[in-house]
């Protein structure tokens, strides 16, 4: 008797999306159909807990944007200096729009044409770190932001805490090697479904 299941399968590293984020999902549900087609983030598998076939396995993005934020608590426990003239200086942090604070610690929260997961990250880090933001100041977390303090804490510039989990070739962009974006866009597949066939023999 045979059946056919279906599997996902890792077609291509896709890494920044951007403003295009929108445009980019579109142009797959052009190619592949809704529900075809997903974003998975591969980590290397050496020295990591999971035995696959290959170099490299799979995960969620819930799990994968929990290594994201691990690696910015780790910063922020360890920079307190930092830490202490953020809290002192914020009364909230943001990303690409000041709307962005509404997402709370929910990173499913993307209202706007780019994702913004390092706001989400700090607010949680602090949450989990037993600060409160006590300033003023709406600081934005971003490579061109106003704020000394929002620039430095851009995720191009946050080293990543778990490098061996990071694949390569890592991917080449606007962030600094061995960062937590670097980590991000390499760790980005795209993935469909593939439809095999099974033979099941009584």
């Amino acid at each position: 008797m045979k059946y056919y299941t279906k599997e996902w399968v890792t077609v291509s590293r896709p890494s920044y999306f951007g403003k295009k984020r929108n445009e980019i999902e579109i142009g797959y549900d052009e190619k592949y159909g809704k529900g075809n087609w997903q974003i998975a983030y591969a980590i290397n598998k050496r020295n990591a807990i999971w035995e696959t076939k290959s170099d490299q396995t799979t995960v969620g993005f819930d799990t994968a944007i929990k290594l994201y934020e691990d690696a910015y608590y780790e910063y922020l426990k360890s920079n307190t200096y930092i830490t202490d003239e953020l809290v002192n200086t914020a009364e909230d942090v943001y990303d690409n729009a000041e709307s962005n604070v509404f997402s709370g610690y929910d990173y499913h929260k993307q209202e706007t044409s780019s994702n913004h997961y390092q706001d989400i990250s700090i607010r949680s880090c602090i949450f989990r770190l037993g600060l409160r933001f006590k300033g003023k100041d709406l600081i934005q977390i971003r490579g061109k932001s106003k704020s000394k303090i929002g620039e430095s804490l851009n995720p191009g510039h946050i080293p990543f805490h778990l490098p061996k989990y990071v694949i390569t070739p890592v991917m080449e962009g606007w962030w600094d090697k061995g960062s937590v974006e670097e980590f991000w866009q390499s760790a980005k597949v795209l993935q469909v479904k593939k439809e095999e066939e099974e033979t099941i023999v009584f």
